[in-house]
């Protein structure tokens, strides 16, 4: 977006300045809002977050696709010195690209900026005594120099702005260009209020209040009078939620729904591809909503995928200057370390604290308040990021919309500067003031005030005491951090789900399956605040709860029915530190004494203790749920001072620990990543990592040595449709991409100058294989291309000879490489994938095939497969690969031919060999590896296709003859002729036009067909009147149409090297005189002088050398 404060206003400047200074003398006024000198020269150099340039000029669609747009200037072509019609709309598109338009708003002097290609128009309001124009536009009434827009006639506007209601949603079509009625943006705003109707076009240029076509003058009216009373709602304001939505709130998705939710949207080479769990995290330290913060990503980034984004995980455009947006943007190490910044930096400390000058509102807005007034020039910025919320909230089955009270200050007119208190009372210090400006929002955290206060949620950081702003800091207390705002100055315009009511707890987490024989094998309850005990679970359930912020005080866990199996466990309690351990049913933790439990430990007793994993996590205050941790390890914070709020554990089954010597047990450690239970915690030499009879993938893994000096271990894991990933080292995650998030094989291998005295052996749990053979050094262990799951992993470390720990068979299995394929046939459609010889198409039904898609999977080897089509009208089409069409779809077009080859490594290793069925010929001979299959020239269609793959040098399926047919170079040629128009084309000596009719040609179009080589055919013709025309070529006219004129006579000539190879005779029949001799290679044929007309011609090609057409007397009569 193009984002800039503007040029330096100081007019602008020292009126903020000079209202600022007035507020300061208010009672109970705890904060000065001038800027100092520093902060006015940060003010005036400004130039936004992300200004656009021709690479970043996007529009967004109704379904919140960010696609790159062309940008176009949009001036009338009208006289504007005088304008009879009345209302009239402010142009502001009519500057050259990346140059924005200035404006002061008229109420609060604040100057301010915005973007004529984002929104080309605004409601004109008339000038002022100045001759400065006044304009409606994004919620902001301002002053623009009549020299920088254009005032046009509304009836002279191809395309305004407006709102419209389909399928009960309200949607804004922003125009960007108003001689141009398919441009610009379409805007989600949910749900549509019921007093908009569908099927009707709706004008508002302060996205609040509006107003049928028959009323925009009455629009125009209000505007100037501060009223709204033409207007369909005057009484009932719309606010776009999510646009209205103070960032200081939380979303309902935890990190893993939120995960879920982001990439469902977006593809897996999107740097915004597993990201929820950051957005969360820092919504929850730094207090910005994670799904607000996200529709802001998506629409600068365009989910994901920018150049910036893709190249310095930048998702914010920030610090994307005009004149190098690529080069000045700023870089970070990852995306998490851009979604950390932004929330801490860009939100927390500046836009969302009134301290700070870009500060107009904590909430995303438009030009009137919230950050849309500083941070961008397109004035619908916040409207653009809200939709991106709508729409991933409707994915996510609408959790977060309408969840929050939200109250508004001043819902027409910039009229009021309140005061922001610490309590409920006048006298009460002031933490800030508002600033003037209309429409600004506040997240109600009662709807019932006190004292005629209502208590809010505050803006800026507070300090530990809540007596004021801690501008230093961007760490956030949503629960610690409240104020409160006299109920005189705002109306709710949206109520929240869960205010002043009995709160209610999240649902709980959804239970993990764990296999039927431990279902029962453990129980546990726990102690909430608040609550008291509640009732026992079982295994792989959560206990606690999440949302209400209730503190878990104790907790007890029990085994049942393993005989040899007990459960001992530890909590960590607020003021006293770690307690001891104790067992089976007691009590970890304290009832009465409402003491928290930050922190916890749990393990396994007894002889069967190595037979079974215990897994477990914890909800922690402000955290919410951690990775699971086994075993032992601890779970919860220490020295945060934060709560537990609920807990989840799973008691497995696991294949018996290998007992090693010579090798400490944990010399070698590792840890898993399960799908849908995170990370687990560690293993050691000879455990199980992972679960087993769960039907959990795993999706990462990292492995330790440590404790032997010169001894390290690197890995690599095969992830399916990715294949190898770089091997990493020592504790660093190898993780699985792409859509399809497993592991499905992994090599392991040591290093440093002492791997040559140990071996390290590991083995793999499968989907549908179950535990494979033991592999060793670097070896393959798993499968790959079968799609299958790895569901565990146990890890050996142990001398260099020493006996492998189980059978070494089967360690790995590998599906062979296999090509796919499928057409697309006509009346059919897309027929199914087929395999490797199988037959794609029909026989016997003259039915065409139109296109086909030819992929390869389970390969062996590094490459592809490419092919092209001969299509009908088209010829051959340029390459296409992996599965992309080739061909067309809905065009009714036969393909005639196609070649078909490998590429990479594949080619090296493999033929590929290929035949049709064509029309006429039925099956024809096997091509391969890139030759031509089928024919060409006749019109023949495809009707169907077998593909195989051969190794190297092996045999072909069949036999090779006859693969392909082509018909040889042909000349056509088409006459147009008096009173029958252009006659059908004729080829090769046949003739066209007429005899004994006395019918005049009157034009001719000449062309080849099926050309072997480059090179022409050139003609020109003499007409009546005019003489010899220029040459024309390849179908081109010659002659003339419409005017009565006759051909008298014309030359023909070949050009390049199909001259070299062929002859081009031709003779016409004339009047009077009937069929002349045959001339050839450019000489005239027919009459020059005699006023005859040419009533036929034929034309033949003939291949050097070979016999020519005879014929009598001349070829042409001068």
């Amino acid at each position: 977006m193009i984002k800039r404060i503007g040029q330096k206003i100081i007019a602008g400047i020292l009126m903020a300045v000079l209202i600022a200074g007035s507020l300061n003398g208010i009672s109970g006024y705890a904060e000065d809002n001038t800027l100092s000198e520093k902060e006015q020269r940060e003010e005036m150099s400004f130039q936004g977050e992300n200004p656009v340039t021709a690479e970043n000029y996007r529009e967004v669609d109704a379904k919140g696709n960010v696609n790159q747009a062309k940008e176009e200037r949009g001036i009338v072509e009208e006289d504007i010195s005088f304008y009879a019609a009345t209302p009239q709309i402010v142009n502001f598109n009519t500057k050259s690209s990346g140059q924005t338009t200035d404006y002061t708003e008229e109420e609060t002097g604040v100057a301010g900026y915005t973007y004529g290609p984002y929104a080309a128009d605004a409601a004109y309001l008339g000038k002022t005594s100045s001759g400065k124009v006044r304009f409606m536009l994004a919620g902001v009434i301002g002053t623009v120099n009549a020299s920088e827009v254009q005032i046009v006639n509304k009836s002279s506007a191809k395309s305004l702005s407006y709102y419209y209601v389909s399928n009960n949603r309200l949607y804004h079509k922003i125009a960007t260009n108003i001689n141009n009625a398919d441009s610009g943006s379409t805007l989600d705003n949910g749900p549509a209020p019921s007093y908009l109707k569908k099927g009707v076009n709706y004008y508002s240029y302060d996205g609040h209040y509006f107003y049928t076509e028959s009323n925009f003058g009455n629009m125009i009216d209000d505007y100037n009078n501060k009223t709204r009373s033409h207007s369909v709602n005057p009484n009932n304001p719309f606010y776009n939620y999510f646009q209205y939505l103070p960032l200081r709130s939380q979303s309902g998705y935890n990190e893993s729904s939120f995960n879920t939710l982001l990439n469902n949207k977006v593809t897996s080479t999107s740097k915004m591809c597993n990201t929820g769990d950051d957005f969360v995290k820092n919504q929850n330290t730094y207090g910005a909503n994670a799904l607000l913060m996200a529709g802001i990503a998506a629409n600068e980034s365009a989910w994901g995928t920018s150049n910036i984004a893709k190249t310095k995980n930048n998702l914010f455009g920030l610090n994307a200057v005009d004149s190098s947006p690529g080069q000045s943007a700023n870089y970070f190490e990852s995306v998490s370390q851009c979604i950390k910044e932004y929330g801490e930096k860009w939100l927390s400390k500046e836009y969302l604290n009134p301290q700070n000058w870009k500060h107009y509102g904590a909430f995303l807005g438009n030009k009137a308040s919230g950050m849309n007034v500083k941070y961008a020039s397109d004035p619908y910025w916040g409207e653009k990021a809200a939709a991106m919320a709508w729409l991933l909230d409707g994915n996510g089955g609408n959790k977060d919309a309408y969840k929050y009270t939200i109250g508004i200050k001043d819902t027409i007119y910039p009229s009021n500067v309140v005061n922001v208190r610490k309590e409920s009372t006048t006298s009460s210090t002031a933490f800030y003031k508002t600033k003037k400006n209309a429409n600004c929002s506040f997240l109600i955290l009662d709807k019932n005030p006190v004292n005629k206060f209502y208590k809010i949620q505050s803006e800026p950081v507070l300090n530990s005491g809540r007596t004021g702003i801690n501008s230093s800091s961007g760490v956030y207390n949503f629960s610690n951090m409240y104020a409160y705002l006299s109920s005189d100055y705002l109306k709710i315009v949206s109520e929240g789900k869960n205010n002043n009511v009995k709160p209610t707890p999240n649902p709980k987490e959804p239970a993990v399956t764990v296999p039927g024989e431990v279902k029962n094998a453990l129980t546990y309850t726990s102690h909430v605040a608040n609550i008291g005990w509640e009732s026992s679970v079982k295994n792989g359930e959560q206990s606690g709860t999440t949302g209400l912020e209730y503190a878990m005080e104790g907790f007890k866990i029990q085994t049942n029915g393993i005989s040899n199996l007990g459960v001992r466990y530890s909590a960590h309690v607020a003021g006293d530190g770690w307690q001891n351990w104790v067992q089976n049913g007691q009590l970890a933790g304290t009832t009465g004494q409402k003491k928290s439990i930050e922190a916890l430990k749990i393990e396994l007793t007894g002889s069967k203790s190595d037979s079974y994993d215990i897994h477990y996590r914890v909800f922690v205050e402000g955290k919410g749920w951690q990775k699971y941790v086994s075993n032992g390890e601890t779970a919860g914070t220490t020295g945060e001072s934060r709560h537990i709020e609920a807990i989840q554990i799973i008691l497995i089954e696991k294949i018996k620990d290998i007992q090693i010597s010579g090798v400490a047990k944990n010399t070698l450690t590792y840890t898993t990543n399960v799908d849908g239970l995170g990370w687990l915690g560690t293993s050691e030499n000879g455990e199980q990592s992972g679960t087993v009879e769960m039907q959990k993938a795993l999706t990462g893994i990292k492995i330790q040595i440590s404790g032997i000096s010169g001894l390290g271990v690197e890995y690599s894991t095969h992830i399916p449709n990715v294949g190898w990933q770089g091997y990493v080292t020592d504790g660093k995650e190898s993780n699985a991409t792409g859509n399809k998030k497993q592991l499905e094989a992994i090599k392991i291998r040591l290093t440093g100058s002492q791997a040559s005295q140990y071996d390290i052996y590991y083995r793999t749990h499968v989907q549908n294989y179950g535990w494979l053979g033991w592999a060793k050094n670097g070896q393959e262990a798993g499968t790959q291309e079968y799609g299958y799951r790895m569901e565990a992993i146990q890890i050996v470390l142990q001398k260099k000879g020493e006996s492998a720990p189980g059978p070494v068979g089967n360690a790995f299995m590998r599906k062979p490489t296999s090509v796919n394929y499928s057409t697309h046939i006509e009346n059919v459609g897309w027929q199914n994938t087929v395999s490797n010889g199988s037959t794609s198409g029909t026989e016997g039904k003259k039915l065409r095939m139109e296109a086909i898609k030819i992929s390869l999977s389970a390969k062996e080897y590094a490459g592809g497969v490419q092919y092209s089509s001969h299509v009908q009208n088209v010829g051959w089409q340029a390459w296409e690969e992996n599965g992309e069409l080739s061909g067309t779809s809905g065009e009714k077009k036969r393909m005639e031919a196609i070649k078909i080859k490998l590429t990479g490594e594949m080619s090296q290793k493999y033929d590929i060999y290929y035949r049709v069925h064509a029309q006429q010929y039925g099956w024809l001979g096997w091509a391969k590896n890139g030759q031509e299959a089928g024919t060409q020239g006749y019109g023949y269609r495809l009707e169907a296709i077998q593909i195989q793959l051969v190794k190297k040098g092996g045999n072909a399926p069949g036999s090779t003859s006859n693969s392909f047919v082509k018909k040889p170079l042909t000349v056509g040629y088409s006459t147009h002729a008096q009173d029958y128009g252009w006659q059908t084309e004729r080829y090769n000596g046949e003739t066209n036009g007429t005899i004994g009719k006395s019918k005049r040609l009157e034009a001719l179009k000449i062309s080849l067909y099926q050309k072997e080589c480059s090179g022409n055919i050139e003609y020109s013709t003499h007409v009546q009147g005019y003489g010899w025309q220029n040459w024309k070529k390849n179908g081109e006219i010659s002659g003339t149409i419409g005017e009565s004129k006759r051909l008298e006579a014309v030359q023909i000539r070949l050009t390049g090297d199909v001259q070299k190879q062929y002859d081009i005779y031709y003779r016409v029949h004339i009047q009077d005189y009937g069929w002349l001799n045959w001339a050839k290679n450019g000489e005239k044929a027919g009459s020059e002088g005699k006023s005859k007309r040419m009533e036929a011609i034929e034309i033949r090609l003939v291949k050097k050398g070979d016999k020519a057409p005879t014929g009598t007397g001349k070829a042409f009569i001068k």
